[in-house]
């Protein structure tokens, strides 16, 4: 089955946190529009690291996935991403993908912006 296309923002929680404290101004959080895919069969958001530099984040550590041959692999992971689809948001971790990756929202992020339910 071919995943949904779906347009999305992600923005940086880091700078959201700052506008509360008073030390950045909305104008300045950094934010980025794109397109991917719903994929309930991916379990984790998966972003590519040209889009996530571009809103100020970098990986901050790994973890180990499981891809759909049953091989293990370390994957860089960004922490701090929140997904903002048709006025709901969900703050995810996203597995760092290739530059040119196509982005996809796994079922955790869909299931708490309430698009995909168990």
């Amino acid at each position: 089955m071919t995943p949904d296309q779906i347009e999305f923002e992600i923005v940086n929680h880091a700078d959201l946190r700052r506008v509360r404290e008073g030390t950045l101004s909305a104008d300045q959080v950094r934010r980025t529009r794109l397109r991917g895919e719903m994929d309930p069969e991916t379990a984790h958001t998966i972003l590519p690291l040209d889009v996530l530099e571009s809103i100020g984040l970098a990986p901050v550590g790994s973890v180990e996935m499981r891809d759909p041959a049953t091989e293990t692999a370390r994957r860089s992971m960004c922490e701090d991403v929140l997904v903002e689809v048709s006025g709901r948001s969900a703050l995810s971790n996203a597995i760092v993908a290739p530059p040119g990756t196509v982005a996809r929202l796994g079922v955790a992020v869909l299931a708490d912006l309430g698009l995909y339910t168990w």
